[in-house]
């Protein structure tokens, strides 16, 4: 069972430096600690140590959720900055669409 303690404490390290990453506005492949999970949810459902991992499991628990709030403002953020680029955009092209008709006149 220390095994599997190791690896969620390796794991939540891994979460907390992918969730620092990610509130640097770093574009990650959550895929690795996704694999890493499965992999410590199948050796704890194994050894059915659920009970005695309670308090580490929790742990986890808590940082993916972080983890989880923050990639939803992130992506709340990317996606208001793509609306306020196409705003400009298409301000832009009405702008250059007045030009040209001043131009042909």
């Amino acid at each position: 069972m220390q095994h599997i303690r190791q690896q969620i404490t390796s794991l939540n390290e891994e979460i907390q430096d992918f969730h620092q990453n990610v509130n640097l506005g770093e574009v990650q492949d959550f895929q690795p600690i996704n694999q890493k999970l499965v992999n410590v949810f199948q050796e704890i459902s194994k050894h059915n140590c659920f009970s005695e991992l309670g308090n580490e499991i929790s742990e986890l628990t808590n940082h993916l959720h972080q983890l989880n709030k923050t990639s939803i403002e992130v992506h709340k953020d990317v996606l208001a900055s793509l609306k306020n680029l196409n705003q400009h955009k298409q301000a832009n092209i009405g702008y250059g669409k007045s030009i040209k008709n001043v131009n042909d006149n």
